[in-house]
């Protein structure tokens, strides 16, 4: 009786322990995905900023002393304008002394006496082995008289191939000195450095006379042609891909009386979201008035982005 009581005890513990330990296949959590909603309506951000599309550090490509300095800060250069000079009186002596060795390479390239000669040659002692051939099946000539003229008929037809291959050696050393001119014309142009597209010279980093090293930054060039318009934009509540392609109005204040106002759409969206903000950007024509361009780096816009669902 005893022992059927304490049996019943313990298995009555064991049922109460199972209850209370946790169930992993009962407390399971479906968490649900992220989902997607389309948002139609408008957008505005007030703090866009306007920045230049190119906007860059022309360094020196060859190293001397800056013996002109041709752009000055806030003159309007070309693409291709000559921004400096740097002192290139040795590379142009080794432009000179190039063309020179080209041209007597080239001279000794055309000539071609010695192969000629090779041929005449060749022709003599063809000439000479014959005779002395018939000479010797007529008994007049010895055995070895004829070996020999056969020897030299021979050294003379390889003097046509020896000739021949010294022509195309010079030949070829024309045209290497050809293309170390072309070397040479090329790090002369080193000395000169051009404008990579049409801008700005915002500031001069370097003064003529100072000695620069190829690589070392002189001047700070900027693209006004084309400006860049870019915002943070508040992912909340919309869909990122809603973004790509929507309609986009610009307000730039230019002054307390002049809004400058652009129509565009949205060019670039950010692959990465920052803060819960994402970046969008895109492109606007520049224009001059009065002599100065509309547009600068670094202004604030005002945009509003429609986004249709």
């Amino acid at each position: 009786m005893i022992l059927r009581t304490q049996l019943a005890l313990l298995a009555g513990l064991a049922v109460s322990l199972s209850a209370s330990l946790p169930s992993y296949a009962q407390n399971t959590v479906d968490v649900p995905r992220p989902e997607t909603r389309n948002y139609s309506g408008t957008i505005t951000v007030d703090n866009a900023q306007i920045v230049s599309v190119h906007k860059i550090q022309v360094a020196a490509q060859a190293d001397g002393i800056i013996a002109e300095l041709l752009a000055d800060e806030g003159r309007t250069v070309k693409k291709g304008d000559s921004l400096l000079i740097i002192d290139d009186r040795v590379a142009r002596a080794e432009v000179a002394v190039a063309k020179k060795e080209f041209e007597a390479a080239e001279k000794q390239a055309k000539q071609t006496a010695e192969v000629e000669y090779a041929k005449k040659a060749s022709e003599v002692s063809d000439a000479e082995y014959s005779d002395i051939f018939r000479l010797y099946n007529q008994g007049s000539a010895t055995y070895s008289e004829a070996r020999r003229k056969q020897l030299e008929k021979e050294r003379a037809r390889l003097g046509i191939d020896v000739a021949q291959v010294k022509h195309e050696q010079e030949i070829l050393t024309a045209e290497v000195n050809d293309e170390k001119v072309k070397a040479a014309e090329v790090r002369l142009e080193l000395y000169k450095v051009l404008a990579p597209y049409d801008g700005v010279v915002v500031q001069r980093l370097r003064d003529q006379g100072e000695w620069i090293r190829s690589g070392e930054p002189i001047l700070r060039l900027v693209h006004l042609n084309e400006m860049k318009v870019e915002a943070f934009v508040p992912t909340d509540g919309i869909n990122v891909a809603q973004l790509e392609g929507a309609t986009m109005k610009i307000a730039v204040r230019i002054s307390s009386q002049n809004v400058a106002n652009y129509d565009a759409k949205v060019e670039y969206v950010s692959p990465e979201i920052e803060s819960r903000n994402i970046r969008v950007s895109t492109r606007i024509q520049n224009q001059m008035l009065g002599g100065a361009w509309l547009l600068r780096d670094g202004m604030i816009a005002s945009i509003e982005i429609t986004v249709a669902q």
